[in-house]
């Protein structure tokens, strides 16, 4: 931000109009300056000014360990480059069990239901006897969807970083799709144009994001599970934790068709 004020260019430094309507929004928005006061972020033969700004929200402000201009590392810019650090650790999103609903067993879960349920006359009842039938009901259809439905086995393929929210715009995407391969409508190959884009962005930050904290993970466990992660890149042979390409099936056994045989 071209954008000059005592806050972050330390005294003498003359405040900006551009610097105070933006102190303005910060100010409205809960956001505080950290930029290291005087030091300049921005450097071309004998000019400097600090212009790389950095502002964390109030409820980080406890957590900020460094805000500091990074002279270690290399860069090819007039611009140096800013390390801030917060002290917080991003849980892993836990995969959620969920059911196999196509390998329902029908007229299990029915005979079950049936086994379980008895009509009653609800007719003059009162509020509790009905919420203590709906109770029932309910308990009765979970426990035979617990006997008729199996848990579903993620495949070996799979990639556990390919969370709920992606698969659902994947649905959502193909629904729109074959909407308008029925319709040929200009609006709905507009809707599905947006959400396929929608679904691409999604994809691609929500796996970098899992690549980026499976690194760093890697780093903060030292150099021998550094060491462990080259080794599995160099091995992987089929299962997920070994790679995500699966070998190939062929009907020609003179073709090496697994990673091992190809090596």
């Amino acid at each position: 931000m071209n954008a000059h004020h005592p806050t972050w260019g330390g005294i003498g430094t003359k405040a900006d109009r551009e610097a105070e309507q933006l102190l303005e929004i910060t100010n409205e928005q809960g956001l505080e300056a950290t930029t290291e006061e005087g030091k300049s972020t921005w450097t071309r033969n004998d000019q400097s000014s600090v212009i790389d700004l950095t502002f964390v929200s109030s409820s980080l402000l406890d957590r900020l360990i460094q805000c500091e201009r990074a002279d270690d590392i290399e860069h090819a810019s007039d611009h140096f480059p800013v390390r801030t650090v917060l002290d917080i650790e991003t849980p892993a999103t836990a995969q959620q069990m969920r059911r196999n609903w196509n390998a329902t067993d029908n007229q299990r879960l029915v005979k079950k239901i049936e086994e379980s349920l008895h009509a009653r006359d609800l007719s003059q009842g009162d509020i509790q006897q009905i919420e203590a039938e709906c109770k029932e009901l309910l308990e009765a259809v979970q426990s035979a969807i617990e006997d008729s439905t199996p848990w579903a086995k993620p495949s070996a393929w799979s990639n556990p970083d390919f969370d709920e929210a992606c698969k659902a715009t994947v649905n959502v995407v193909r629904r729109l799709r074959r909407r308008h391969t029925r319709t040929k409508d200009p609006y709905d190959w507009m809707c599905y144009s947006e959400a396929r884009n929608r679904k691409t962005r999604l994809i691609k930050k929500t796996l970098s994001r899992a690549h980026r904290r499976r690194v760093q993970q890697v780093i903060e466990d030292g150099p021998q599970d550094m060491w462990r992660l080259a080794k599995w890149a160099r091995n992987r042979d089929g299962a997920y934790e070994k790679g995500i390409t699966p070998s190939l099936k062929i009907q020609d056994p003179q073709i090496p068709g697994a990673i091992a045989e190809k090596n």
